[in-house]
């Protein structure tokens, strides 16, 4: 079975970070701080932590860096998650 990143929604402002790039689609470092009324270096904090789990992926354009959810990682935690809960079917 595969790694299960448990820890990266173990805090609530990772979990907010997920939940505005869900509804909002890619988003950088400044809208993702102004969207959480947050400063930059703990959204930096967090946001490396989504990516060392491979939650996240992120792009340049230009000199921004626009974040968006790796979204097959994602599903593989899904199933991960769904095969503990005994299979459990939608």
């Amino acid at each position: 079975m595969e790694k299960i990143c448990y820890n990266a929604f173990g805090d609530k402002i990772r979990v907010k970070i997920v939940e505005e790039i869900v509804k909002n689609g890619e988003l950088t470092l400044a809208d993702l701080a102004k969207k959480l009324e947050l400063v930059n270096t703990i959204i930096v904090y967090h946001l490396e932590i989504l990516k060392r789990e491979n939650l996240l992926l992120h792009r340049y354009q230009g000199r921004k860096v626009l974040y968006c959810l790796n979204i097959s990682q994602i599903e593989k935690g899904l199933l991960a998650i769904k095969s503990l809960c005994g299979g459990i079917d939608e």
